[in-house]
């Protein structure tokens, strides 16, 4: 019975080891796949944010062309945008490339590094947008780096003509009465469609990319601006009489926060008597800094013709940026 009771307390204390052992495997798997799972949301995250950067080096290369019709300059634009977002600490080497490839890079204090590089396509040229960064905690599981790729293909605009009739523009400056801001459900030029009404600032968060005044759509609602319980997301829109032509729509653009889901502007455009919705010309969702959106707009009959610009994304009073709005038309003949 002694050499029993021996064995059976053998045993015990060998599965005892090997259920700590397993415990402790355990425990450090599931640490890993934790911290995977951090790591993970991180990239996406940083996936976003890098085809977001993409998109707007891509439109400031199409957009470039306008000023600097030359491929070094279109590059060094892009690259410049590139490396300004996300108050970039550390900007890198921004050679706007020699018809074969050119780069940008910057050191964010995210710690994501990030590089753009330029590839020729045809008349175009294509953007490799590409991030890296250390892992936070997967280095558990042995994975020391994170990385994301980002590609465009840029639509370059072809030069403008040299003659352009401006048809309509508004810095929002003839709007007199007020000293910091105020909330109107019209301006000299635009008028509410939905919402809380236009939100005139008189450079109250930022400084105005042209003059003083800037609007902002994701408007204030409050008893002394006879507004209350509307929804703080509005829409204002412009009637213009136009006839047949190419149009260009040019208009700057801010966002308020770095929210990614709070600042986003759409602007529709067509005839008034139809319904615009999906029509979209243009759509934004962020950029820290002003920046010149360029679009191109074609007017097949005369009549009167309705632009409207829409804030998006949640309705907290805290939205984009607009100034500067201008509507041009091409007086030698096609330009888009």
């Amino acid at each position: 019975m002694n050499e029993i009771d021996k064995i059976l307390r053998k045993f015990s204390r060998e599965d005892d080891g090997t259920v700590m052992f397993l415990g402790a495997a355990s425990l450090l798997v599931l640490a890993g796949i934790a911290a995977l799972t951090i790591d993970i949301s991180r990239q996406a995250s940083a996936s976003l944010e890098l085809d977001h950067l993409t998109e707007i080096a891509c439109m400031r290369m199409g957009a470039a062309v306008q000023r600097d019709p030359s491929r070094d300059g279109r590059r060094a634009a892009a690259a410049e945008i590139f490396t300004g977002q996300r108050n970039m600490a550390k900007p890198s080497n921004t050679n706007a490339g020699n018809g074969q490839a050119g780069n940008g890079g910057a050191q964010s204090r995210d710690g994501w590094e990030r590089t753009i590089e330029f590839t020729t396509n045809g008349a175009n040229d294509a953007l490799v947008a590409e991030a890296s960064a250390p892992t936070a905690l997967g280095r558990i599981l042995g994975i020391n780096s994170l990385s994301v790729t980002s590609e465009m293909e840029c639509d370059i605009l072809p030069e403008p003509a040299v003659e352009e009739t401006v048809v309509f523009e508004d810095s929002f400056e003839d709007e007199p009465g007020f000293r910091s801001w105020t909330v109107r459900q019209q301006t000299s030029k635009w008028y509410t469609v939905y919402g809380a009404g236009i939100e005139l600032q008189a450079s109250a968060v930022v400084a105005a990319q042209d003059g003083v005044n800037y609007v902002e759509l994701d408007s204030h609602s409050a008893w002394r601006f006879r507004n209350i319980g509307r929804r703080t997301n509005t829409r204002m829109a412009t009637d213009l009489q136009l006839e047949p032509g190419q149009y260009t729509l040019s208009y700057w653009y801010r966002s308020r926060t770095r929210a990614p889901l709070s600042n986003g502007i759409h602007v529709t455009f067509g005839p008034k008597n139809e319904r615009l919705i999906g029509q979209g010309v243009d759509h934004v969702n962020r950029n820290y800094q002003w920046v010149e959106r360029i679009v191109p707009l074609n007017v097949t009959s005369a009549g009167e013709y309705r632009l409207t610009f829409a804030a998006t994304g949640r309705a907290d009073s805290y939205g984009g940026f607009i100034d500067n709005v201008r509507v041009t038309k091409s007086t030698q003949g096609v330009v888009w």
